[in-house]
Parts: structure tokens; C-alpha cells; sequence
């Protein structure tokens, strides 16, 4: 297993962070071991069970886009893609939520988003998420956003995953799951081209994104914030927990800050109102529908 911590955890946090086949980060202290070892004697979980989850995180960082060269479309070139602090946003998360809760899917290609939600076969039928929370970079400045995803070959290069074929994902996995609550857009500008159409297509799901581009550590700030709220209600089985009421812890952690140079996050547009200000979010709350009924819509 290979591990990429900040810093060596305490025993409890261990227990909280267990490393999976998907979930790899540096220099993994000794303690993470005895899970190995208490793995082997866990008792089997049913195979609904095993399907369901709270959150299904996916964190995308590519190095480069493609793009045509201005006055020439038949030539391309490489255009640098900023990069996040999603090592920091991810421990966080899985802190928060204990690792039976939740699936985390770092560097994420799409046919990985794609293989876990389906499966890869006929005996395997993939996870059924009642959170699905994506983080990294968004492009929302024509009608039809796009997602920025890790690109096949692995060398750094983005696939970019437009508007349609994200809200196209989400049809094809509605009738057959209906666990799906919420869509946390973590990555800029989604509201109108992403969140919007998805609210639109699927009322019974929430939505969050941000209207605007998002400070790096404001929309960390912002994750934490929702996920420990959800962690600290499954630790107390309440698995009904309020996905409003996440929002709204959400929202608390932005004004409690710190944002960088010190107090609350400021809601404004960093790219026309400048850095004192670290983006704006949005909440499109589901309209529950009948048991059984999500699928249909």
C-alpha cells in the first residue's frame, strides 16, 4: 500500500483512514498495518451492503490541457492547468468519514468514475453513492461546462468531460440506483452550465457548485465543513442525516474562516472583485420524491 500522509496519525484517526486499493498516499506510519491483519477477520457484509455508500469522492489534477492555437485550429497546444492542494482537501475528507462510508478516487480517469459506479462485469454491479462529490478543476464559461478529468495514457493530460455526457452519466445510473442525493461540484463556474441542467433533468437530487471561480482553500474549507458535519452524524447512526443541514455546516466553516491572511471567507467574484474575495456557492435542494420513484424521472 502506498501512502502519502501530511503527518503520521494517531491511533483513532487510523482506525478512520484505513487504506484501500484506491485510497494511496506517502509514507504510511506502521500503525495503518493492523488493519491488514483486523481485515481478514471482519465479518462478511452483505452484497447490498457492500454496494451502498455515503460518498463516492473523485479528485481530479491534471498537468496539462490541449487546446487550439488562436487564429489556427488544426494546431494544438499545451496550456499549463493550475495546480490544487487536493492531497490536503482528500485526507480531510477521509478523516471525516470512516472508511466504511466512503470510496475515494484519487488522480481519477473517468473509466475509473465509470467502473465503480457500473462495475466491470456481469458479477460485479458497482457502488451505489448517496453523495457523489467531485473536486478539481471546472470550465464553465460557455453553455456547455466541462469537468476536468485525468486523460487515459497517464501523463498529466486532462479529458475533459462536458455538461451533457456528465448529466447523460447520471441518467444512465438513476434507473438502476436510486440512492443518489446530492452532486457536490467542487471546481469552478458549474452552477449555470452543470448544476442547473442536472437540477432541472433530476429534482429529487441536490446539487452545490459555485457560480463562480473558488479559492483553493475556501472550497476546501467549504468540503470540510460538510463532510465532518455528515461524519459526526453517522458516528451517532443517524445515517438520515439532513443533506440542508450539511449544506449549512458547510456555509458555518466558510464564515469561520480562516481565510488566507486571517477571518471569514468573502462571497464575491476572485476574477473581477480580486483576491479579497474567494467565490460564490449555490444549493439546489432536492424535492424528495416517492420510494422508488427517483429512477423514473
Amino acid at each position: 500500500i502506498y501512502c502519502r500522509r501530511v503527518r503520521p496519525l494517531t491511533a483513532a484517526e487510523c482506525d478512520r483512514v484505513r487504506p484501500s486499493a484506491t485510497e494511496y498516499t506517502n509514507d504510511c506510519p506502521t500503525q495503518c498495518l493492523c488493519h491488514l491483519q483486523k481485515s481478514f477477520f471482519r465479518p462478511s457484509k452483505s452484497t447490498r451492503e457492500m454496494q451502498s455508500v455515503t460518498l463516492l469522492g473523485i479528485y481530479c489534477a491534471p498537468m496539462y490541457a490541449v487546446r487550439d492555437r488562436e487564429g489556427d485550429p488544426n494546431q494544438k497546444k499545451k496550456v499549463r492547468v493550475q495546480q490544487l492542494n487536493l492531497d490536503k482537501e482528500m485526507r480531510e475528507t477521509m478523516l471525516a468519514i470512516h472508511h466504511t462510508e466512503r470510496d475515494v478516487r484519487p488522480a481519477a480517469r473517468l473509466k475509473d468514475v465509470e467502473e465503480v459506479l457500473f462495475g466491470k462485469g456481469a458479477s460485479d454491479v458497482g457502488l451505489s453513492p448517496r453523495i457523489l462529490h467531485f473536486s478539481g478543476h471546472g470550465e464553465g464559461a460557455s453553455a456547455r461546462g466541462k469537468l476536468l478529468f485525468i486523460g487515459d495514457d497517464d501523463d498529466g493530460r486532462a479529458m475533459e468531460l462536458d455538461s451533457q455526457r456528465f448529466i447523460e452519466l447520471i441518467a444512465k445510473l438513476t434507473p438502476i440506483k436510486n440512492s443518489l442525493e446530492c452532486i457536490f461540484l467542487n471546481a469552478c463556474s458549474m452552477y449555470e452550465s452543470l448544476a442547473l441542467p442536472i437540477h432541472q433533468r433530476f429534482p429529487h437530487i441536490s446539487v452545490i457548485a459555485y457560480s463562480t471561480a473558488v479559492e483553493d482553500s475556501a472550497a476546501a474549507t467549504f468540503a470540510k465543513g460538510f463532510y465532518e458535519f455528515i461524519g459526526k452524524e453517522l458516528e451517532a447512526h443517524r445515517k438520515s442525516f439532513s443533506i440542508r443541514a450539511a449544506y449549512e455546516a458547510a456555509e458555518a466553516a466558510w464564515n469561520r474562516g480562516p481565510a488566507p491572511g486571517g477571518g471569514p471567507y468573502i462571497m464575491g467574484d476572485p476574477l473581477k472583485m480580486g483576491k479579497s474575495v474567494h467565490g460564490v456557492y449555490h444549493f439546489l435542494e432536492g424535492v424528495p420524491v416517492a420510494k422508488g420513484q427517483a429512477g423514473a424521472v
